[in-house]
């Protein structure tokens, strides 16, 4: 009930005013329905009692055929106005709860999406959604519409007559545990139900997103076999759903049909004594089978509900994830910056707890260019992730220009910042559109100058389309060395202060790095740039080299200095010219701890 009670709190009482008029709708619709027997139970009566005055029965045929007419417009009109209002109050709530859930999930943490699953965050935004949008329409429709139905054909039929009404109800209270039944059992199955809709569409959205490597290791079976169990789950889970619903369903008609036999037999006998005309069993009859319609959709709105409230619990979770890293109170827009970054005894650790930065400290100047240089698993590559606060370190302070990032704004720090990462994504959208994705209606000049600065302008002319080519999903079409290019275009076009390449050449050839080197020199003037790389070759032109081992500085200098020590970064040097890593394995040094 909970669930339900902050869905209308959150949601649903926007619409108030939608939901009011479309219940007094469905209570006209309800009393239409409820006069209908009445209407019966007075033309048989009258026709009864009338056989020998034909002309009379003729013309109160037709005045009756009329009002059934009538009748029927009226409630056409009122069903009409009633559907389009809950559709409408369904359709306005559900896309508020999209728009919510999305926003929330472009807002929630590196930590947050570094464990989420993209198909299970698909699932949430589209069918648990979707089992709100019912719930909040159609389910609270249906299940007030079958209440007051029940209600005021149970009320009318005791008003007429309480003793046959009695004996025509007598099912009533076994249909009433049948529901209750039906719903405890069926609560959990709708939850697994959603639950492994997820889990496969995030196995799909997995094995999509992979299909280069499942082709490139012939795993088409493997990936098909593994699909096939998710697949199958959903069928064994809904098969249980189903079992629960045939068993049920059946059940309530035939405890609604056993009204029947009340109607039939003791209504036969008052009928016989006089208690009752032959339009009092017509009205009874009608009232019985108009009884048996919203009984049975019961279990089914039961159902609904059941479905709804799976599907608001896994969106509610995604709500009330919390965001680990947001502006403080108080925070500091960062207008304009020189570009000086200060890591004082900064510790690190993700969510294992193992150590990634251990005490490090260091110090760089504005327009200053560091190289960063590490094997696996170093903490090379966190250090970029801090400056911009993607992620809070857990002890020491990370200052840009005096200003420590936990009481800067957010959006301003990362403003002045530029970062390639080391997974290149493009969107699916013209090369234009991905270097300028910070600002829309970037110039074309502005477009061409960041393009040529990353070596990739001379290709991009060589395109049917030039710049309005489109690019498949991440970046499909290009080589990985392009799309890098093309992401390092994307950085420099923001104009940033501070530029963080994070193994920005790892997927190009030496002559198109040594280009890109040569640009990025020109490019780094005035603002301080960090290069994160495991190649010499990458950092051996930065201002200092940092030589980082387990989260530490092992080395600090520049790449004469560092080639004068013969130590680690020396030997690495050596190593990589020469095309073999073995004795840096040898010695262990750089190992993944």
């Amino acid at each position: 009930m909970r669930v339900l009670a902050r869905l209308f709190k959150a949601y649903a009482k926007h619409q108030w005013h939608l939901y009011v008029v479309t219940l007094f709708l469905i209570g006209v619709e309800v009393v239409l329905n409820v006069y209908l027997p009445q209407l019966s139970r007075a033309i048989v009566d009258t026709v009864v009692e009338s056989t020998s005055d034909l002309s009379f029965v003729r013309s109160y045929l037709f005045s009756q055929s009329l009002l059934y007419l009538v009748w029927g417009l009226i409630r056409s009109v009122v069903v009409f106005v009633e559907i389009y209002l809950f559709e409408k109050t369904a359709e306005t709530v559900s896309l508020k709860i999209r728009r919510d859930l999305y926003d929330h999930v472009q807002r929630l943490d590196f930590s947050f999406h570094n464990k989420a699953r993209t198909g299970d965050l698909m699932s949430r935004v589209t069918s648990d959604v979707q089992a709100m949008r019912e719930l909040a329409g159609f389910g609270i429709v249906q299940l007030v519409y079958c209440l007051l139905m029940i209600l005021l054909v149970v009320g009318w039929m005791v008003y007429c007559n309480p003793s046959y009404a009695l004996a025509c109800l007598m099912s009533m209270p076994l249909l009433l545990v049948a529901a209750v039944r039906y719903s405890a059992r069926s609560g959990p199955v709708f939850r697994a139900i959603q639950d492994q809709i997820a889990s496969m569409t995030a196995k799909v959205q997995e094995s999509v997103s992979g299909i280069r490597v499942v082709k490139a290791f012939a795993q088409e079976d493997h990936e098909r076999a593994q699909f096939g169990k998710e697949n199958d789950g959903i069928l064994a889970k809904n098969l249980q759903a189903a079992k629960i619903n045939a068993f049920y369903h059946p059940a309530m008609d035939f405890l609604a049909s056993l009204g029947g036999v009340g109607v039939i037999w003791y209504g036969g006998r008052l009928y016989m004594s006089g208690a009752l005309t032959a339009g009092d069993i017509t009205a009874f009859l009608s009232y019985l089978w108009m009884l048996i319609w919203p009984v049975r959709s019961m279990g089914w709105v039961i159902g609904m509900f059941q479905r709804g409230i799976a599907g608001s619990q896994r969106v509610f979770e995604v709500l009330d994830e919390r965001r680990r890293i947001s502006d403080s109170r108080g925070s500091t827009p960062l207008q304009r910056i020189t570009g000086r970054v200060h890591f004082d005894d900064v510790t690190f650790s993700y969510d294992s707890g193992e150590k990634v930065l251990d005490h490090f400290t260091l110090e760089i100047e504005p327009g200053e260019t560091i190289g960063v240089l590490g094997m696996t698993g170093s903490g090379k590559s966190t250090v970029g992730a801090l400056i911009p606060r993607f992620y809070d370190a857990d002890s020491g302070t990370i200052l840009v220009d005096g200003v420590d990032v936990r009481n800067a704004e957010l959006k301003s720090l990362r403003s002045h910042v530029g970062i390639v990462p080391q997974d290149t994504f493009l969107f699916s959208a013209s090369i234009r559109e991905n270097i300028a994705y910070h600002d829309p209606n970037m110039d074309l000049e502005r477009v061409i100058e960041a393009a040529k600065a990353a070596q990739i302008h001379d290709f991009v002319e060589t395109l049917p389309q030039g710049y309005e080519t489109v690019v498949g999903e991440r970046g499909i079409g290009l080589s990985g060395g392009q799309r890098q290019r093309v992401a390092i275009a994307r950085a420099i076009a923001t104009d940033p202060k501070i530029l963080i390449l994070d193994d920005s050449t790892a997927s190009v050839d030496a002559e198109t790095e040594s280009a890109i080197q040569e640009s990025l020199r020109e490019i780094a003037k005035g603002r301080t740039t960090i290069i994160i790389s495991q190649k010499v070759s990458s950092v051996r032109y930065a201002d200092r080299i940092v030589v980082l081992k387990d989260g530490r500085i092992v080395e600090l200098g520049t790449h004469e200095e560092l080639m004068a020590r013969d130590g680690f970064y020396s030997r690495l040097h050596a190593a990589q010219t020469g095309s073999d890593l073995s004795s840096i394995e040898a010695s262990g040094e750089g190992m993944v701890v």
